[in-house]
């Protein structure tokens, strides 16, 4: 349970729901009208600034798609209305959906038919929660404006400060004068953010690099200033995740199929259902998986 947890956190976490939301709207009206003045005037106040400035309006629908180290290619949605959130992304296979709507957070994975009360669970603050839209910060610093492959390209670094905890030694040949207790250091990192716009001024991508984390590109496939009602989805039919819940076998193989990207769809089509699944043999399963267009020496480790 606690690992299934970890995955997902650090699933959203790189979707960047987390995380805070830019500066205020307070220049807002007149960053929109530099907008649409001339173009030395919008690079006066630079693009990256309009675009924050529209961001904190807090009504927009993106569609985005990250590509990151650590998680490959990940499509995402992200959505805001009325102090309202929601945000899907799928990483490794593996679906999820956020929804901050009225004052409560709630993670669904629907592969799995299964839900968690992130707040309840103290996943998140919702004093602290915001959703990380690449909008520029306090922390962010203006670098410098080059042209590249016929986009304007803005550059800026973040400095950012990050918790890590230092472990005691306690093997037998460490004094015991100078073992130390668990303590807490704090790491500052610079985060590089180019942010791309095209002849019409429009965000297209952003890279940031880090010593951390490497570079991330987000490709902006599509942004409105407008986007429908955000509200919760009924949960009735899902189970609800505690730290005492523990996954049914069916919930815990529709996970591992669709980390696998296998959704009941495919399965449908082969003429299977979970159920079925469950019922095989392990090497019955494995030949289902090959025929499904799994790569089984992935899962075999190249064994025959």
């Amino acid at each position: 349970m606690k690992k299934i947890s970890a995955i997902l956190i650090s699933l959203i976490m790189t979707c960047g729901v987390f995380a805070s939301c830019g500066n205020d709207d307070s220049d807002s009206e007149e960053n929109n009208t530099s907008s649409e003045a001339s173009d030395s005037a919008a690079r006066e106040v630079r693009l990256a600034e309009v675009y924050t400035a529209n961001i904190n309006r807090g009504e927009f629908t993106i569609d985005m798609t990250i590509n990151a180290p650590m998680v490959g290619e990940m499509p995402c949605v992200v959505w805001a209305k009325d102090g309202n959130y929601y945000s899907q992304a799928n990483s490794m296979g593996l679906n999820a959906e956020v929804y901050i709507v009225d004052g409560t957070g709630y993670m669904i994975i629907p592969d799995a038919g299964i839900y968690y009360d992130m707040v309840e669970m103290g996943i998140m603050d919702l004093e602290d929660m915001g959703v990380n839209t690449l909008a520029l910060d306090d922390s962010c610093e203006y670098v410098e404006t080059r042209e590249e492959d016929g986009m304007t390209v803005e550059v800026y670094n973040a400095t950012y400060t990050d918790d890590y905890e230092l472990e005691i030694d306690d093997s037998a040949d460490t004094p015991q004068d100078s073992q130390t207790e668990d303590s807490e250091e704090d790491y500052t990192f610079v985060m590089t953010i180019a942010y791309y716009f095209d002849d019409n001024d429009r965000l297209v991508k952003a890279v940031t690099s880090d010593e951390l984390t490497g570079e991330t590109t987000v490709t902006i496939n599509s942004l409105e200033w407008t986007c429908e009602d955000i509200v919760l989805p009924d949960l009735a039919g899902l189970t609800e995740m505690t730290e005492d819940t523990q996954l049914t076998e069916e919930q815990q193989l529709r996970l591992n199929l669709a980390a696998l990207g296998v959704t009941e769809e495919m399965l449908t089509e082969a003429g299977y259902t979970y159920e079925d699944i469950l019922a095989l043999s392990d090497e019955e399963a494995m030949t289902v998986l090959a025929d499904l267009g799994v790569d089984i020496s992935a899962l075999t480790g190249g064994l025959e």
